[in-house]
Formats: C-alpha cells, sequence, structure tokens
C-alpha cells in the first residue's frame, strides 16, 4: 500500500473533522484575503486619483463628500458654484493651475464631465484612438466605458443612470488608452457642453423676449474647480479665505483621505483580528484532529512500524495529512475571496466603477499564504511527532 492510500484512507475516517478544518480555514483565508484586496485597491485609488490635486472648490457641505463626488467620482456634488470663479481661480497669484469640473448628467451609469483638456493632461492620459474634443457635443471617453469613436448617444439627467434622457446627442470622438485612474470610467466633454444641456451659456451674446425686451439669463453654474497651488502656504491659506465667502467651501483631499481612511481602518483592523481568530480556530481544529487520529490509531501505527515502517515515514504520513487539510483550506479561501469580490461590486456599484481587481495577485497575498501554510505545518507537526516516536513495544503488548 502506497503512502497516498494511506493518508487518504485516514482523512476518511474523519471526514467529518477534516472538512470542518478545510471550512475555517478557508474562511479565515477568505476574509483576510477581501480585507487585503479591498485595503489595497482603495490606497491605490486615494493616491492616484488625488494626485497633485491640494484643494477642491465647492459648494457648502461635506468637505469628504466634494472630495468624493469631485476627485474620485463616488458620490453625489454638495451643490454647485458660479462659473466666474474658475476664471478668477485661474489667474490667483497662488494657483498652480485650475481645472473646473460640471456634473450632473451620465449615461448607463458612467459619469458626463464638462471640463478642460487640462483634466486629461493632468492623469497622463493619451489617446488611444480619434482626436480630443473641439466642439460641444464631442465627447471623449475612458477605456472603461465601452464605447467608440463614432458613437452617438444621450446623456440622462442624474448620476445613477436613472434620469430622463436630454434631447441633444453626443458623438463620441477619441477614446483615451487605459491609465489605471479615474478617467478610464468617465465620458469627457467641454464646459460649454455640460451648460447647454442644462440652459446655460459662458457665451456673451443678448437674449430677448421677441418684443425688444432683454431676458434674464442664467448665471453659469459648475460643480467644482481642482486646484493646484504653488506653495505650502497657499494650501493653508487660501482655504480661510474660501471658507468665508457665503456658499463656498475649500476641502484639502489629503486631509480629508486620511480622516476616511483612520475610519475604515478600525473596521479593517476588526475585521483582521476576526479572520486571525479563525485562522488560529482551525489550525487549533487541525492539531486536536491529527492528536485525536495518533491517540485511535496507536494499534495500527504500531503493526505498521513491526512491518517494516520508519519513523521517517510514519512522520511523512502525519505531516502529509495536514498539509492537505491546509492547502484544500488555502485553495478553498482564496477561490471563495475571489468569487466574494465580484459579488460586492455588484453590490457596492462605487467599488466596481472604481475598477478593483478582482483577481487575488495583491501585494501582501503572498504574507497570506505563507503564514497560513507554515500554521498549518506547526500544529500537524507536534502530533506527527509523536507518533512517530512511541513505544512501539509497549503498544503491542497492549493488543
Amino acid at each position: 500500500m502506497n503512502d497516498l492510500t494511506l493518508i487518504g484512507a485516514s482523512l476518511k475516517t474523519r471526514a467529518s473533522g477534516n472538512l470542518l478544518s478545510v471550512a475555517l480555514i478557508a474562511f479565515g483565508v477568505m476574509l483576510a484575503t477581501l480585507i487585503l484586496m479591498l485595503s489595497v485597491h482603495v490606497s491605490e485609488r486615494l493616491t492616484h486619483d488625488g494626485k497633485n490635486i491640494d484643494l477642491v472648490v465647492g459648494a457648502k457641505g461635506s468637505p469628504l463628500q466634494l472630495i468624493l463626488s469631485s476627485v474620485y467620482h463616488i458620490d453625489i456634488p454638495t451643490g454647485n458654484i458660479p462659473h466666474k470663479l474658475y476664471q478668477s481661480f485661474k489667474r490667483h497669484r497662488h494657483v498652480k493651475h485650475a481645472i473646473p469640473l460640471a456634473l450632473g448628467d451620465s449615461w448607463q451609469n458612467k459619469r458626463i464631465v464638462g471640463t478642460t483638456h487640462d483634466y486629461i493632461h493632468h492623469y497622463n492620459g493619451t489617446l488611444d484612438i480619434g482626436v480630443l474634443w473641439e466642439n460641444p457635443f464631442e465627447a471623449v471617453v475612458g477605456a472603461q466605458t465601452g464605447l467608440k469613436v463614432g458613437d452617438i448617444f444621450q446623456g440622462g439627467h442624474g448620476l445613477a443612470g436613472d434620469g430622463h434622457a436630454h434631447e441633444q446627442e453626443y458623438r463620441v470622438v477619441g477614446v483615451l488608452a487605459p491609465t489605471q485612474s479615474v478617467l478610464d470610467r468617465l465620458i469627457l466633454t467641454n464646459l460649454e457642453t455640460v451648460l447647454l444641456v442644462h440652459g446655460q451659456t459662458t457665451q456673451e451674446h443678448d437674449e430677448n423676449d421677441g418684443h425688444g425686451h432683454a431676458t434674464q439669463k442664467l448665471e453659469p453654474e459648475i460643480t467644482a474647480i481642482l486646484l493646484k497651488v504653488k506653495s505650502p502656504a497657499a494650501i493653508l491659506n487660501l482655504p480661510r479665505l474660501i471658507n468665508k465667502q457665503k456658499g463656498l467651501q475649500a476641502a484639502n483631499p489629503a486631509l480629508e483621505m486620511v480622516r476616511l481612511t483612520s475610519m475604515m481602518g478600525l473596521g479593517s483592523k476588526a475585521f483582521s483580528a476576526l479572520s486571525l481568530i479563525i485562522i488560529i480556530l482551525a489550525c487549533l481544529s487541525i492539531f486536536a484532529g491529527l492528536a485525536s487520529s495518533f491517540e485511535n490509531r496507536q494499534s495500527d501505527l504500531a503493526l505498521m512500524r513491526a512491518l517494516g515502517f520508519a519513523q521517517a515515514r510514519l512522520l511523512k504520513l502525519m505531516l502529509f495529512e495536514g498539509m492537505l487539510i491546509t492547502i484544500s483550506g488555502l485553495a478553498l479561501g482564496l477561490i471563495l475571496s475571489c468569487l466574494s469580490i465580484e459579488y460586492i461590486g455588484t453590490l457596492i456599484p462605487p467599488l466596481s466603477q472604481s475598477g478593483i481587481d478582482t483577481t487575488i495577485f495583491v501585494p501582501g497575498i503572498e504574507r497570506i499564504i505563507v503564514g497560513v501554510f507554515c500554521a498549518g505545518i506547526v500544529s500537524a507537526m507536534l502530533p506527527a511527532l509523536k507518533a512517530s516516536r512511541f513505544d512501539v513495544a509497549e503498544q503491542l503488548s497492549k493488543g
């Protein structure tokens, strides 16, 4: 009888206990991997999408909401601000560059953003095919939007994709190469397009009611302005000046993200501790299962030794049992984590929209795999050593 047959027979005799050990390891690994995948994704998105943005100017409200809606495009804007502020900040002596954003419409959950070409250059975006927009209702789309050059589509009111469709049609003139940034899931056009859709314009011209009387024009509004300032002192001074103005606020992305990650960190640590406890319980289950197996199989093991099985071979058989349980739990846990992250993405649209990687190949995954495998081997080692060193003659004399 070969070793694999012996190991299989041993595992089969206590199948229920082994399945429990595999399930515990799988659940612990799945939980730990999910936490790691979410943490890595959030960290990468926060770092990459928020790079070189010192301040965001928008309507009064929650600073975090302003950052999430204007920088990461995963929340509802706090309101609108006058378009003339963009020109003011563009010429401000402490501002290196200002990028306007006009939000409010979407197409199939992909946000339509009115902006300038500077927004694309800010993320080092390049065209995969086509050209940048030059005229109203021309659009340049990200790599994940599913649109291609020449496509015609109508934007819908609102950012959830369930608003009424506007009559105006957009034409795709360019598709951006993948950037692994927020650009990949956006539809970009010029500011004038978004303003025209909502009955506004920045163009100077006379309007009348047909009887020679001037009509009141709506003052053009945008959603937010992304600022890159010239000095660290401006990051401290500008917000104080802006926040004093009625209806305006300036939010610091770095500060708000620190607050967000600190809040998320408490939950992440709690789940990490829970996954560690589950993995420890799984390892104890392996230890208890092998120890119990040894106690029940002493006569069989003594007979095997009498038939010529060396101590090293018995040690190897017991260790392999623990390794198979551990590897099975590891593999199942990693598979479940991939399936779970895809399911979570469907439950939380902003997560899938932000382009989360559903594979397990994230930095740090090797520590989980090695740690769990080593813990499983250590749990199997003590019963295996005991099984290989017991007194054969004494056990055989007991019958």
